[in-house]
């Protein structure tokens, strides 16, 4: 016991929540198959807003300064321009435009 009396025995260590606990308390009006599709627990894809799934790659060096500036001057979101560039990048494929890309072979040797 701590002798402080500013000392809240409710916030120990034992009743704080721990990296990769999960939290069970209820809330009220919410289902748990809300819950989940919110939080993004359905089978490991993460999602946002329970509609979309997040993706990490790669962009070349200058491409996310680009899009955050073209986004500023459209007045526009970041995420929402990027969804559109995919989107309208997708729709390219679909219309039979080809990316131009240079194939090059690797071959690797054993040292």
């Amino acid at each position: 016991m701590n002798d402080d009396p500013l000392f809240d025995e409710l916030s120990t260590e034992e009743t704080k929540p721990r990296r990769g606990m999960q939290f069970n308390k209820s809330i009220s009006g919410v289902s748990s198959q809300d819950a989940k599709k919110a939080a993004g627990k359905d089978g490991g894809k993460y999602r946002t807003h329970g509609r979309d799934e997040q993706w990490t790659f790669r962009l070349p060096e200058g491409t996310r300064a680009e899009i955050v500036e073209w986004a500023n001057d459209l007045n526009l979101k970041q995420v929402d321009l990027k969804k559109w560039i995919v989107e309208r990048g997708l729709q390219a494929l679909r219309d039979g435009e080809r990316p131009e890309m240079e194939i090059v072979e690797v071959v690797r040797i054993k040292l």
